[in-house]
């Protein structure tokens, strides 16, 4: 990302729509401005800066853009809370490529102010869908980063349904279809499961961390809200767990089916083996270049061969009987 995105929270009158009446809840639109308007705009302002632009603000001391740098290189989800700010830091999967590398972008809020050092696109992704939205409620930077945790949630229901979807589908190849699974793709849902997992229980961290308000610019219900960032959170991230045990239960039916397919061909070998062990037996004996009892006699050829049957025959009702017989 090269272009700044720069939006402004403007505050909207709003009416219950029954009678006209304003319902007295602040509500505001994310307006798409201009650089220009951004610097001189008395209302709250989002914007979406790379990381070298960010540099350039000078909004932080040189030890905490150190800090914040090296939280998007660590890739994880974390915010710290200062006297008149809060910094902090995104790492988000991507759906496309889950088991690749994160999407981590940074973030500072104050009062007037929430912006994103972000390269990925990510973050402009997200405004521009919460634009799109309309009105999205009080028009404060802690709100607006309220929505923006919100948006990135939001879908990871349905795509979490999806994932499970996809893994009941192999287990009905597996018991149902008796198709050949490849050990390969059951380890992939589960190192998918255990990404997203991490992912939601850092957002869900992250969260509490804000809700605390400990430097008290926020209000108690902004704070509330981001406390329920946090349960969501907690709840998809049971979910995931949930998936990494399917995962689990997936990975060991496969390796059962695997050794009842080794049991099946042993048993096979071994019942050939049996049956064809007499007549090995009959050939050798009577096949050796040494003189034995009867071997002139007329008609050996049949008392041999009558035994040979009856001893196979014999040999087939027995395993037939135990079942080793398909």
């Amino acid at each position: 990302m090269n272009m700044a995105v720069y939006y402004m929270l403007e505050p909207i009158e709003c009416t219950d729509g029954a009678n006209g009446a304003d319902n007295g809840a602040p509500r505001c639109l994310l307006k798409p401005i201009d650089a220009a308007r951004a610097k001189s705009c008395t209302s709250p302002v989002v914007e979406v800066v790379s990381p070298r632009q960010f540099d350039e603000l000078d909004l932080l001391s040189a030890i905490s853009n150190d800090f914040l740098h090296s939280l998007v290189q660590a890739e994880s989800n974390f915010a710290d809370v200062y006297a008149d700010h809060m910094i902090g830091s995104f790492a988000v999967p991507d759906k496309k490529d889950l088991l690749g590398d994160l999407d981590a972008f940074a973030f500072y809020k104050n009062r007037d102010y929430l912006i994103f050092a972000d390269s990925t696109g990510v973050a402009e992704a997200t405004l521009a869908s919460i634009a799109d939205i309309g009105v999205i409620g009080a028009d404060t930077t802690a709100h607006c980063l309220y929505v923006f945790m919100k948006q990135l949630l939001i879908d990871e229901i349905a795509y979490m349904a999806q994932m499970e979807d996809e893994m009941e589908s192999l287990e009905e190849d597996m018991l149902e279809r008796h198709r050949n699974v490849d050990t390969i793709t059951i380890m992939r849902y589960r190192r998918q499961s255990m990404k997203l997992s991490a992912y939601y229980e850092q957002i869900g961290t992250m969260a509490a961390i804000l809700s605390d308000n400990e430097n008290k610019q926020m209000t108690a219900e902004e704070a509330h809200s981001f406390e329920n960032i946090s349960n969501f959170a907690d709840r998809l991230a049971s979910r995931g767990e949930t998936l990494e045990s399917y995962s689990l239960q997936l990975h060991e039916l496969h390796e059962t089916r695997i050794s009842l397919t080794q049991n099946s061909i042993m048993q096979t070998l071994t019942v050939v083996t049996v049956i064809i062990a007499p007549l090995t037996l009959l050939t050798g004996w009577f096949g050796m270049n040494v003189p034995l009892p009867g071997l002139n006699l007329p008609y050996m050829w049949i008392i041999l061969l009558g035994v040979a049957l009856v001893v196979t025959l014999l040999l087939v009702l027995h395993f037939h009987r135990r079942k080793w017989l398909k």
